[in-house]
């Protein structure tokens, strides 16, 4: 077995360069365009630094479970003993 060129697994046989996924890939490449099928990667795959942060937050509110965001009520709370002790 040899190396894929553009993944790098073991899984191709003697004669070919890509494993049987990346030539599906190639394949949507020739159908595309090297071009086109680089604009569709870049605008499904790849995140903007405003996208990247909206997944950041979804995944620690997800992840943040044994915290459970408190109510409004119970930050009006908060809020006015903080101004009482400010006030102290």
């Amino acid at each position: 077995m040899f190396e894929c060129y553009l993944c790098g697994t073991e899984k191709r046989g003697y004669g070919e360069y890509f494993c049987p996924k990346c030539k599906n890939i190639q394949k949507i490449v020739e159908l595309y365009g090297c071009s086109d099928t680089l604009d569709i990667l870049e605008q499904t795959c790849l995140r903007s630094k405003l996208q990247q942060q909206y997944k950041i937050n979804k995944l620690v509110t997800e992840t943040d479970v044994s915290h459970p965001k408190p109510t409004t009520k119970e930050l009006n709370i908060t809020k006015k003993s903080l101004r009482k002790k400010e006030s102290n």
